[in-house]
């Protein structure tokens, strides 16, 4: 077995982390190493010292030629030493060492930072849709689907509000003025599919903030929305380590809920990338907030 090991511990949103997969993938197939995917203290399970990896998707042992440990496995292996962990490294060498590939003598790399450099876009299609749900994760998007969409077309819409936080878009924007840019926006890609299908179009609206999701009800007609647990208005994002496996498991089926609708407008964050990815769209997906540097994800 190869003895070379890149660890990859990541403990933010799920988009990033999946986006984070990507990278350390890239970097440990052009360094030969076998990629570690360890989510232990994880911002979706109570339990800090569980690998949140294998409660969200089927095992893994290799991606296209790169080997894959994402088990229970994870705490319980000695790597050999020394371990050189990456995201101690100043920032400019860190950034230079990804876009170059460059390899390090040590033979365990860990690193907690993001990886966000990418391999070609086919490349990361075929990583991302090798990570599968859990089928009782998958069954519940298939069940929604099939309860709320059989026989339409599907609008998504993704919104990422903050509740809170401090985001790196859209900050400018009031939350009213944002869901009227989103309603213009979804009125004027239902009339594009209403013109191109002979299906009636839904919308799908997959957000982290009550108050928003009702501003866009009173202005979007129709729209759809999953069940889940709101917290109030300015108290910061919505899934929490408190909520334990059902937070994970609402992220994850309005993920993959996106990448099965027709069309898409979309928040310039890491969630969304992933059913821009994978996604199959009629039209091509439409930014919140073209303007934003978040824009290029």
């Amino acid at each position: 077995m190869n003895r070379r090991f890149l660890i990859s511990k990541k403990k933010t949103g799920l988009g990033s982390d999946l986006a984070t997969i990507m990278g350390a993938w890239y970097y440990a197939r052009r360094t030969a190493r076998t990629l570690v995917i360890d989510w232990r203290n994880s911002l979706y399970l109570a339990d800090r010292a569980v690998n949140a990896f294998p409660r969200f998707f089927q095992p893994l042992d290799q991606i296209d030629g790169v080997k894959i440990i994402c088990d229970d496995s994870v705490g319980k292996r000695n790597f050999p030493e020394p371990v050189l962990p990456l995201h101690k490294l100043p920032a400019r060498e860190y950034r230079e060492l990804l876009r170059m590939g460059t390899d390090i003598a040590a033979p365990t790399l860990i690193n907690t930072r993001p990886m966000h450099i990418f391999p070609p876009l086919a490349v990361q299609q075929r990583i991302i849709r090798a990570v599968r749900l859990r089928d009782e994760v998958q069954r519940e998007v298939d069940e929604f689907r099939q309860a709320e969409f059989a026989g339409a077309t599907v609008l998504g819409v993704h919104f990422r509000h903050g509740n809170g936080e401090r985001l790196a878009f859209g900050r400018d924007l009031s939350l009213q003025e944002s869901c009227q840019k989103i309603a213009l926006r979804c009125q004027e890609l239902c009339g594009n599919l209403s013109r191109s299908s002979s299906f009636p179009v839904r919308t799908f609206l997959a957000t982290d903030s009550q108050e928003a999701e009702e501003t866009l009800r009173a202005l979007v007609p129709g729209v759809v929305t999953r069940n889940k647990t709101y917290h109030a208005a300015g108290t910061g994002r919505l899934h929490r380590r408190s909520l334990g496996l059902r937070s994970a498991k609402d992220a994850l089926v309005e993920m993959f809920l996106l990448a099965r609708c027709n069309a898409l407008i979309y928040n310039n964050s890491w969630f969304s990338y992933y059913a821009r990815l994978t996604g199959r769209f009629d039209v091509t997906p439409v930014s919140i907030h073209p303007d934003s540097s978040y824009a290029a994800l």
